[in-house]
């Protein structure tokens, strides 16, 4: 009996192993499905880089924006970055710009960056005040 467990056990850890990247995504994306927005930028990564499951854009855009829905900064900024990207003229619309003031506002020195450099050039609507305030630089 006892060697039939133990080799249960052997058999789970192995496949573990070997799957560590699949196993790690299910187990992530079931939290996002409860709501933890790390979890939902975390699974919304997966599917952008294509690590233990196959790579789709838009179902990581879905996961980013249900984090970036619940104020997840890096999430926010992941979407801002993708719709730059896709954008013909590089500017922003004001929705874009909400969501990059806000990754900026909660410490995100990229999104502070990208803001600044891209109201600099007079591609935004709502203006930056920056820098980032000290007591959110690095969260």
């Amino acid at each position: 009996m006892w060697v039939s467990i133990v080799i249960l056990v052997l058999l789970t850890a192995i496949g573990t192993y070997v799957h560590f990247e699949r196993v790690r995504f299910h187990i992530t994306h079931g939290y996002a499905h409860l709501g933890y927005p790390s979890a939902q930028h975390l699974v919304g990564i997966h599917y952008r880089e294509g690590v233990g499951v196959e790579r789709d854009e838009s179902l990581a855009h879905h996961w980013f924006g249900r984090a970036a829905a619940q104020g997840h900064a890096r999430a926010s900024y992941e979407i801002v970055i993708a719709r730059l990207e896709n954008s013909t003229d590089g500017t922003m619309d004001i929705d874009t710009e909400r969501l990059l003031i806000h990754a900026a506002k909660e410490g995100l020195e990229e999104a502070a960056s990208t803001l600044q450099h891209l109201c600099d050039n007079g591609r935004c609507h709502l203006g930056w005040e920056g820098p980032v305030p000290e007591d959110k630089v690095g969260t």
